[in-house]
């Protein structure tokens, strides 16, 4: 598998035309052992950016967005995503614990630069997030949790019939 540095992004959309590590192409193995042919339901248009520090982690679940017919934009430090097209984003999973910025601080920010789509909270150490500070996101979740529960609310965003 393919490793990405502390500050890069992986953007991949699910017709695999845009797969690319910011700053330097990705090779076909290195594309092959990252990306696979997602399925296509009927929210596959949907655009989500997950922010996490944990670079494996990250990439975990940025591949399993995929194979349930997502686009995902994927950033291993914050700071990035403030440069970014928020416009283009659907919902968004930030990880809590990073360097340099927190998830609240993030939400924060994204928030003032308009960012209006769901913003969800995926923490392994959501026993330090206050429940004032809970309630600025659309959804907590723990990442101790199973992923359906990540898949399910997620759809429940991105596809509330």
């Amino acid at each position: 598998m393919s490793q990405i540095s502390r500050n890069s992004t992986v953007e991949h959309d699910q017709k695999g035309e845009t797969e690319k590590l910011l700053g330097s192409p990705l090779s076909d193995r290195e594309s092959q052992s990252i990306f696979a042919d997602p399925v296509q339901p009927s929210f596959a248009q949907k655009r989500i950016l997950c922010v996490d520090d944990n670079v494996p982690e990250l990439l975990l679940r940025g591949k399993i967005l995929e194979l349930q017919g997502y686009t995902v934009v994927l950033f291993s430090c914050p700071m990035q995503v403030l440069r970014y097209d928020l416009s283009t984003v659907d919902l968004a999973v930030l990880d809590f614990d990073m360097p340099g910025m927190n998830g609240i601080d993030l939400l924060l920010r994204m928030r003032a630069l308009h960012a209006q789509f769901p913003i969800l909270l995926l923490s392994g150490s959501m026993h330090t997030v206050s429940p004032e500070s809970r309630v600025l996101f659309s959804k907590c979740l723990d990442k101790g949790d199973p992923v359906r529960h990540l898949l399910d609310c997620i759809a429940r965003f991105l596809d509330p019939k």
